[in-house]
This record gives C-alpha cells, structure tokens and sequence, in this order.
C-alpha cells in the first residue's frame, strides 16, 4: 500500500501524542474506542445535531451495517436502521455507534465522536491548520464542546471539574479546552456554508462590503473594530514553519485531487433569522436596511441601532450576510472590540460588548440585554431563535427580500398562517413569498469519503470518519415519510427532517458564486419536501411564534453585579443605586427587579419617555425631565398596560431601562448624548441638530442652563442650543456607526477637520460604510460643505481663514497657514482651510478672500435693550424681529445653530427686520444678541 506522506495526518500526530492522551483518557476511567475517534470543529448553528443520539444511529443499510456488533442483529437481519423486534431478543431498536459518554464511568463504543463548536470559519480554521500543520486546538470552545454528547464546555468556560485531558503534554491541565479525551484529529470542518463562502480571494485592498464569494477582495476587510480587531475569512495556506509567509496549502481541485485536496459535503439547509429586542420597536425589517445597519452600523434613516454580531469566524454570520447580499467580512455591525466568548460580556455592565461574539448564545444574550438590540441567528434547534422566541426572549422579525426586487414581507414559518400548505422556507422561489436567509450546512474534509481504495490520493486517512459521513450520506439518500419523532432511535437523516431541512426538500437554492440569486433545486424531493412541511416542528414542535404573540415587551436585561466603572478594583454601583444588577423598583424603592421578569408594557420602547409607542424627538422634553430627577420621574403613575409578573402592582416606567442606550447598565448624560446623536428621529430620518437643541432647551427650561453638556467653542463667542453637536472629534477616537466617542468638550479645529473627513451622502451604503454621520450638522443625512459652514460660521461665528480660531481673520493667520505650506494629513489649525488635508496656496488664497473679517458675535452694537421676537412661521417662511436696537447698528440673526445667518441694519426707531425662507418641519430657533426666540412649522 502507497504510505501517504500528508502533514498532519492520523499516523504522524498519533505518534506523537498516543502515551499523553492514552494516559489522560484512562486517569479517571477505561475508554475502549473500538471503532476510531471522529473529529471534528465548526457551526454553533447545527450543534444541536450533534447533541441528539440519533446523530450517530446506524443507518448504513446501503452498504452493509458497521460497528461494534458486526453486521446481523440478534434476530439475524443486518444490524442498522430501527426495529423494534430487537428488544426481544436483548438488543437496543437501534445500534448506537457512540454511546454517551461520561468520564467519571468507564467506557466502550465503536465511536468516540469531538465536536468543537466554536464557529463555522474559525472551525474551518481549526480544521485547516490541523490538515497542513498537525495543529490540535487548545481553546476551550466558544459555543460547547462535546464528546458523544457529554458537553465539557459550554460559553467559552468548562462545565466540569476534570480532569482534563493534557492534549499539549506540558503537564498543565489550567490552560487546556477541558476535554477529557484529547483528539487525535480534526477530521473535518463544519461550516453553516460551502467551503468557498469561508474562505478570502485575491488582493486586501479590493475588499468592500458587496463582494462575492471567489471575487477579487471578497473575505478582507481593512477597517479594524474599536480595539483594532481585523475581520477578515479563512487562507487555505498556513505558515507551519513559521517563517512569516504560507507555505503549506490545501487546494479543491476535485476533478483531479492529491493528498490535499478538500472536498466537500452538504446536508441541509439552515434557515438565519433576524431577531430584536422588544425595545427596538421593529417588527418588519428591508433587507436593505439589514443591510445599512450591519455594515455602517446604523439605520439608512440615521438611526442608531446596535447591530449585534457574531465574529468573522461563524457561519452564521457567513450565511446571513452572504445571502443578504454582504461580504461576511464586512458584516461588522457596531464595529466594537475583539472577539469575545465569555458569556459574561453579553450582560449590561462596564464591560458590555455587543459585535464579535464568538457563540450564536453570545449574539442571542445580548439582543436579550441590549434594549436597542438587533442581530441574528439559526432558526431551528433546541437552543436557537424559534426557542428563544416561543420562550418570548426576543423576537424573530419580518423580512422583506427588496435587495432582490421583493416588495412583501415575509415571515420565516415552516407553514404559512393562512396557507398551511405553503412553505415560506422550502417554497422559497418568489423573493415576495419565500424566506432567503440561510446556508448551506456542509462538511469540508480532506479526501472523498466515498473513495474506497486505500491507494487512491484522495482517499481518507481516518475511515472511522469516513464510516461517518458514508452512515450520514445513507441516511439522508435512505429517507422515509411515517417514522418516529424520536431523538433516540431515529436515524441522522429523518432527525435532519424534522428539525433542519435536507436539501432535497427546498425549492431553490443559491448559487455558490452569488449567494443572492436563487435558482430551481434541480434534485427536489417532493415527498420529501410535503412530509417537512407537514411535520417540521423546529425542535419546539410547533412552527415559528407570531411576533409580540408571546411577551409584550421583552425581559428585564441582565447586569453584572458589583460593577467597576472606573477599573480601580472597586465596585461603583449603577446610576440608580444598585450593586446587585437588579433595578429599582420604583414602588417600593428595594433593588429587586431582577432579569427573571417579563417587562411590562410602559417600558416596551427604549428611550419612549412620552409613552407613545415610538422614539423620536418628541421624547427629549422627557429624557431631560428623568435625567434631571431619575427618581422622581413619572413616580406612582400607573399607565395601565400589561403588567406581565413584574415585582409591582401597576404599570410603572424604569429608567434605566428604557433610557440605558450604550448598554452600560447606567442612566446619564452618555445616554443623552446618544440619543441627540442617533435617536433623534423626525421626519422619518435623524437631525442631529435638532436632537441637540431640543437637548439644551428642555435643560434651560429646566435648570436655567442652556448648555447641558458644558460646551466650549473655540472662538470664545457665546453658546448657542444645539451647538455640543459639533463635538464630535478631538479626545477619544470617534466609533462611527456604534456611539459617540470622540468629544472632548469643546468645538473646535479636530471637528472642523473631521467633517471634511466625512464628506459623503450616507443614503448611499458605498458611501456610508466610510464616513461617520456623527458629522451630520444640519440633519439631512449629506455630509458637506453646508456642515462645515455650519460649524465655521454658525456655531463658532467665524469665516473661513481663520485659522487659529480667535474669531477674526487677519496677519496671525496668514502668517500661520503661509508658514505651513506643504504640511499634509494637516488639520484646520494646520492651515488646511478647504479640507483636501493640505496646507497649500489655495488656502493661503481663503485667507486673503477674508482678511479683515471680525467676528460680531462678541457682543458688538447690542446695547443690551433688545427684545426678540420669531413670528408665527407659513409656508416655511417666518420674520424675525428685533426692537429696542441701536439705530444704524448691523444685526446677525443666526438660524437653527447656524443653518441660516441673515443681517439686517437697525431703522432708526431701532428696529431690525428679517425673513427665513425654507424652514424645516417642526420647532426653529433663531438667535441675536445673546437672544433667542422660537416658531413651530407645520
């Protein structure tokens, strides 16, 4: 026989680590593995297969049985598939293949079956860095670790005590993945998608958001995550030698493979959901603004919603963006920090993260948490969205198919409400009726399971693997409508059938190479396809629960308890008191509103202070009116809702719920500033403008203070409401798309600068993926030179040239930008005075275009007598009027922060007159001497 000479192959690993893993495996008990150990890492999504018996039940009656007990069963018949008749004469119906395991007793089977499940391309990886390196994972796995059904791990920790298998023979079992059985393996990866979706082509700097799979640039991704996380897809080479450069690669040429060829082996389809927080207050979701939220990390209207994500290594991940039309590498979401496993960091604290986790569990808790949640997951399965939404833990949204011309929303049931003999999920050919979303569940390996001579390149090293998908592959070709529902002694094909769907059963599938395009399933098992529909149950045995059919608004999120904000070892507490994570329970003032409680109704909507069932700029007088007196905030008013089995008799608001926006547990002036930011709606689309001037307002009306986050401007002219929403830049990097960041109190040259950085119309998603709206001025979702007028001559009533910010434009400045002539990547105070970010002559050319400028802002002619008066607004037209002024003097009225600015002279009975034309929609305020006074346009 040919002696294969493939890195990473059973023979040369076994060597090497026999004595460690024999010892370890028998140091608690006897493990007799008859048949061979199966190996394998991949989908969070499809472990719930792997955690039934009927996973490893044989099926093989197309070629003759395997196992333990040979080929006949006691009643002389080939010992594979379900028969009863086994009882009476002492065997099992079944023959199971891997008997559970459980390292306290002593154990013999024909299969001693790994799974890692830690997400489909990080799978993947572990896969191929075993195939070409001989590398055996050490991590303890994100989702859980399983060895024939006992789970060892389970949310990046270990579910027992040990002891655990030493698998790097260090002698130290504290940094081990907390199996007790090392693998000698990893026979395959299994991804929620085929191979070529997981894996990056071409060239880093062709990668952009709409890539597809084998395209130039499709899997990278340039743009790190706030913690300079780079997500980006599978190599199929790996550095062994560690040399710095990939010189060891799997390839997948089937039609004429060698030892290192990767073949693959799909079985299901796996329908991906996308699911919200109750807070949210989305229902019904365009693919297109999945889209926008998932890439820019906001709504294409502005808003800011938290796009939940798994990390680049899941197949989920891989799957919905995939078919949503997205590079799964750009699938970023809010963008924020590394991957993360711990289950912990799901929960609301000092420490929450809501993008990269490493588990569906982890994406499906922090929707859970996070009020303005919104993410995805696998439908079906005994821990997925169907169980979490008939348990009423978030809910699975309506989707309309608009990226493939779809105008309907659809929902993701295996029969239709109101056609129970319509599959929104296997009849899938019309995007108006049929469900989209998903992957392709598949198994890649290293050779061709069905390869049976040992001589052959492509034949597999480990044959218990390969009895394995030859069991499984029988099994789904085998399948029979009319057999039993159960887990135990169903076969792997039938389990599949009823809780995921085979691929024959669906209508169409999408193309490998554009995983948006559908096309007919020319292998369409109609049979098979009608039992599905009729006997589907998701694993919850029912279908999918209507939206809102189960809790009204939600649960009460989880924080950690004793939390530290300020990272000196001690515990801070919330902004409502707590220590112990649990709310204030605004009856009786004790800390016991507990995340074991559905909410009730008031506290449905996040950031609803008004109680109208939606958020918008009409719930700011309400934020300010709570962030001033939390406590005292609607206290005792019972609005007479659902009170599901909150921990009081009425229906009382929280505040800390429905105003914690960034996920700290907390209730503050972040908060605040997170709504003027992104929550700000009017209209049907955000202004940031009118978010912050309605913000400084309401506190002026309040306190007397018109300046509620203490805003500095640069020129030392004074404040006017709304102008904190140029502090965008200048202390901590900005994070566009997750929340504001960059602030440092003061308006000035870093916020200049930083507009012109993000010039772009952010309708456009080409265009928003780049640019942060955070740098939107003037509320039109257009990022222009209309926002840096509005900062430049509106907010810091000034003129272009000048350039060190003093209020005038004179020698001080054409000193400083002629001096910096040639200086690139410069700043506003640099000198770059049109945005190109350079200092050149073209900007000592602004300065000479204004030399002489002074800024009137200072006070000037106001004498102090004023008074200010905005007439009723008509036809987006309104007057201005100021008396009591001094004859001849020049008036500045400045519109909405600096939307408009108009002069007029004082008559001489002192009076200054004029006419703003194209106001917007809603409140406007115009400002002169220090004044202000406001009009509503309706």
């Amino acid at each position: 026989m040919m002696q294969k000479k493939r890195v990473g192959t059973t023979a040369g690993l076994l060597a090497a680590m026999a004595s460690v893993c024999a010892v370890v495996a028998q140091a608690a008990a006897d493990v007799n593995v008859q048949g061979g150990q199966v190996n394998g890492a991949g989908a969070t999504l499809f472990v719930d297969f792997f955690k039934v018996p009927a996973s490893t039940n044989d099926d093989l009656g197309c070629n003759g049985a395997i196992g333990v007990d040979g080929d006949l069963d006691c009643l002389g018949n080939g010992y594979y598939g379900f028969d009863i008749g086994r009882l009476n004469c002492g065997q099992n119906p079944v023959d199971q293949l891997a008997p559970f395991f459980d390292p306290g007793d002593d154990w013999t089977g024909w299969w001693l079956f790994q799974y890692r499940s830690v997400g489909s391309v990080e799978g993947f990886g572990e896969f191929i860095s075993y195939q070409t390196c001989g590398t055996i994972p050490q991590a303890i796995p994100a989702e859980a670790g399983l060895i024939n059904r006992f789970e060892f791990a389970r949310q990046g920790n270990w579910t027992w005590g040990g002891p655990f298998a030493d698998c790097d023979g260090d002698g130290d079992t504290s940094d081990e993945s907390g199996t007790p059985v090392c693998p000698q393996t990893i026979d395959f990866g299994f991804t929620d998608v085929v191979g070529s979706w997981a894996v990056r082509t071409g060239d880093e700097s062709n990668g952009f958001w709409s890539r597809k799979p084998t395209e130039d640039g499709y899997g990278w991704n340039f743009i790190p995550s706030s913690s300079g996380f780079i997500s980006r897809l599978q190599s199929l080479g790996r550095d062994c030698d560690g040399n710095g450069s990939e010189e060891t690669f799997l390839n997948t040429n089937t039609s004429n493979p060698d030892e290192q060829t990767m073949f693959g082996f799909s079985v299901a389809w796996v329908p991906i959901v996308p699911i919200a927080n109750r807070g949210t207050g989305v229902e019904n979701l365009r693919m297109t603004e999945f889209q926008h939220l998932m890439v820019a990390g906001r709504m294409p209207s502005g808003e800011n919603l938290v796009g939940v994500t798994r990390d680049v290594g899941s197949g989920t991940r891989n799957g919905e963006m995939n078919t949503a039309g997205i590079d799964p590498a750009w699938g970023r979401g809010d963008n924020l920090g590394p991957r993360f496993d711990d289950g912990n960091i799901a929960n609301l604290g000092p420490k929450h993260q809501p993008t990269n986790g490493g588990g569906s569990s982890n994406v499906e808790d922090v929707t859970r948490n996070r009020r303005l949640g919104l993410g995805y997951t696998g439908l079906a399965g005994g821990s997925r969205a169907a169980r979490d939404a008939l348990n009423g833990v978030y809910e699975i949204l309506n989707l309309m198919n608009d990226h493939a011309g779809g105008t309907q929303y659809v929902r993701p049931e295996v029969r239709d409400d109101n056609n129970p003999n319509f599959s929104p999920i296997l009849d899938n050919g019309d995007p108006n009726t049929g469900w989209r979303l998903g992957g392709t569940g598949t198994f890649s390996m290293i050779g061709d399971f069905r390869q049976t001579d040992p001589d052959a390149p492509d034949y597999m090293d480990n044959q218990a693997a390969a009895d394995y998908f030859r069991n499984l592959e029988c099994s789904v070709f085998n399948f029979q409508a009319g057999f039993d529902r159960d887990e135990v002694n169903n076969m792997p094909g039938q389990y599949l059938a009823l809780t995921f769907f085979l691929l024959a059963g669906m209508d169409s599938l999408p193309l490998d190479e554009d995983p948006t395009l559908f096309v007919p399933n020319v292998n369409l098992n109609q049979q098979l396809q009608d039992y599905t529909r009729e006997n589907n149950g998701l694993e919850i045995g029912q279908d999918t629960p209507r939206f809102g059919s189960v809790n009204i608004a939600g649960f009460v999120p989880r924080r950690v308890s004793n939390p530290d904000f300020d990272n000196d070892g001690t515990p801070d507490g919330y902004s409502d008191g707590s220590m112990n994570g649990n709310y204030y329970n605004p009856q009786t003032g004790v800390y016991d509103v507990s995340n074991s409680f559905r909410l009730n109704e008031r506290n449905q909507i996040s950031g609803d202070f008004n109680n109208d069932k939606v958020r918008n700029v009409n719930d700011i007088a309400g934020l300010m009116s709570a962030i001033n007196n939390p406590r005292g905030y609607q206290a005792g008013v019972d609005f007479g809702g659902r009170r599901e089995n909150m921990p009081f008799s009425g229906d009382y608001v929280i505040v800390e719920i429905i105003g914690d926006f960034d996920g700290d547990g907390n209730f503050n002036s972040r908060d605040v500033r997170y709504f003027a930011d992104g929550l700000a709606m009017q209209s049907g689309r955000l202004n940031r403008q009118e978010g912050f001037t309605r913000v400084d307002h309401e506190w002026e009306n309040l306190t007397g203070n018109g300046n509620y986050f203490g805003t500095t401007l640069a020129t030392g002219v004074p404040y006017t409401a709304g102008a904190s929403r140029a502090d965008i830049a200048g202390g901590a990097d900005p994070i566009p798309g997750a929340y504001p960041n960059g602030h440092d109190g003061e308006v000035g040259c870093a916020d200049i600068t930083y507009v012109y950085a993000n010039f772009g119309d952010y309708t456009d998603l080409d265009v928003a993926v780049f640019i942060d709206l955070s740098a939107d001025m003037n509320g039109d979702l257009v990022i222009d030179q209309a926002d840096v007028d509005a900062i430049v001559q509106g907010i810091l009533c000034t003129e272009y040239g000048d350039a060190d910010l003093d209020g005038d434009v004179d020698d001080d400045d054409r000193n400083l930008v002629r001096d910096n002539r040639g200086t690139e990547n410069a700043s506003w105070c640099d000198g770059d005075l049109n945005g190109d970010g350079r200092v050149t002559n073209a900007d000592v050319a602004i300065v000479d275009a204004n030399l002489g400028f002074t800024s009137d802002c200072f006070g000037g002619g106001c004498n102090g007598g004023e008074s200010l008066k905005f007439k009723g607004c008509r036809n987006n037209r309104a007057k201005a009027v100021l008396k009591n002024g001094t004859p001849g003097q020049t008036y500045t009225f400045v519109l909405n922060g600096g939307e408009q600015t108009l002069e007029d002279v004082a008559s001489s009975r002192g009076k200054a007159v004029v006419t703003f034309t194209g106001l917007p929609l809603g409140r406007n305020e115009v400002e002169s001497c220090g004044l202000t006074s406001r009009t509503t346009c309706e």
